[in-house]
């Protein structure tokens, strides 16, 4: 779900509201497609934080047998 939503909705959507019709004080040094690249760039860090989080999380989550939740045996 954070993937879809991190660069479908930040990435495509966001990278085109600021390539196309940017807000008045957007310096013009980011106009156009280098807006939309930062979008997405954008984007791309705040997904891989959150499944790095997540990974984080699920490497911490133990078995009740105590082991980890490792599938090699």
């Amino acid at each position: 779900m954070s993937y879809a939503i991190g660069l479908w909705g930040i990435g495509l959507a966001g990278g085109a509201w600021l390539a196309f019709s940017p807000p008045p004080v957007w310096p013009n040094a980011l106009a156009g497609p280098a807006a939309f690249w930062l979008a997405n760039v954008v984007a791309l860090g705040c997904v891989s934080a959150l499944l790095l989080a997540l990974l984080q999380r699920v490497s911490a989550v133990r078995s009740p047998t105590g082991t980890s939740g490792s599938l090699a045996g």
